[in-house]
């Protein structure tokens, strides 16, 4: 509750820790967020920029009080279920209700507060094509993001007003609490994401981290992937609902509203007819390029990239003149290169990657 002196106190203790790791926060998301678009290139996956954000503090004290109620809320109402049927259904164990029961409905610690904000550092993966979140969820696997938390799909029915209103009827035994009498209940789930939070892999971090190592070793990034057609559209209704300078949104037009989400929803089907393209690797020209492929062989190794390469636009030009500016051509050099500095390092004891482009040629 936003009136709460608990809660305002643990915000209090907590703002300094959070503005000491804000620096690094950012720095590590900024790296992630560039690592995201290389792992997708390895799949030509057809994405929109990948978007990236921490969570600002004006955001902190808003979310803290309404997950705090929601806690109350939720803790009440799996309380009074417990005491009337000894135990949690099996219906509510599924949906991820009933664990910590016996726990404060308040934060407890300034610790406790963060990791409720599992989305603290987070990204977006906006794809053209529905059809592509398998492979989304595949080449991050394959690239060493290890889940957090289980993935879920948004818009389900985990969420403590559903859980109220399922108690509600439950408890009072009356089956129209749990029906849409009113027309107040949405038919169409809204924004259609898949939701997952992640840790930050070890390759990620830089060579020189020192100290702050300690921050990106528990950092987590909450990655949602969705379609270009869900996020334009989640970006208006969410300005529509709840920028309104005080003013509710009528019954009408939440109808209104739920209509369009239900559009939305049927564009989003009609595109699962389409992929990313799958064909052979074209040739290209651009030196961005190059350093991609360079990041993606690192991800492929599950290696740290130097702090940069050398020669890298004499590399380019040559594998253009040769006609071997192609993904898959750059990859089998770059194997048999990697080889070879794999035996100098093993004789020298240095660290000698950032020559790998020389060595290419």
């Amino acid at each position: 509750m936003a009136g709460n002196p608990t809660l305002d106190e643990l915000l209090a203790k907590f703002g300094p820790i959070y503005f000491s790791k804000l620096p690094e926060w950012q720095r590590c998301l900024d790296v992630v967020a560039q690592d995201l678009g290389h792992v997708l290139a390895q799949k030509r996956i057809q994405h929109i920029p990948i978007a990236a954000r921490v969570k600002t503090w004006g955001s902190i004290t808003g979310t803290a009080a309404r997950r705090q109620e929601d806690r109350f809320s939720t803790h009440k109402a799996l309380a009074e279920m417990m005491k009337k049927n000894g135990g949690v259904s099996a219906f509510e164990k599924h949906l991820g209700y009933g664990k910590g029961v016996s726990d404060s409905a308040h934060f407890g610690t300034p610790d406790e507060l963060e990791k409720a904000f599992h989305d603290m550092l987070g990204a977006r993966i906006i794809l053209y094509f529905p059809n592509d979140k398998g492979g989304v969820l595949e080449v991050l696997g394959e690239a060493g993001y290890v889940e957090a938390k289980e993935t879920k799909k948004m818009g389900g029915l985990n969420d403590p007003k559903r859980l109220l209103k399922r108690h509600k009827a439950w408890l009072e035994g009356k089956p129209q609490n749990n029906l849409d009498l009113d027309g107040h209940e949405k038919q169409f789930s809204g924004y259609n994401a898949l939701h997952l939070v992640v840790k930050v892999p070890k390759r990620l971090q830089p060579r020189d981290l020192g100290d702050a190592a300690l921050i990106w070793d528990v950092a987590t990034v909450e990655i949602q992937v969705g379609t270009v057609i869900m996020h334009a559209w989640s970006e208006v209704e969410h300005d529509i609902t709840y920028k309104t300078k005080g003013r509710k949104v009528t019954k009408d037009e939440a109808g209104l509203l739920d209509i369009l989400n239900g559009l939305a929803i049927a564009s989003e089907i009609g595109l699962r007819s389409f992929n990313s393209p799958k064909d052979e690797w074209p040739y290209v020209t651009a030196l961005k390029e190059l350093r991609s492929w360079l990041h993606q062989f690192y991800i492929g190794k599950n290696w740290s990239t130097p702090a940069a390469w050398v020669d890298l636009e004499f590399v380019w030009d040559v594998l253009i003149k040769s006609k071997k500016n192609k993904r898959d051509c750059f990859m089998s050099l770059a194997e048999s290169a990697w080889k070879t500095l794999a035996v100098l390092q093993g004789t020298t004891g240095l660290e000698l990657d950032h020559l790998l482009p020389y060595v290419i040629l």
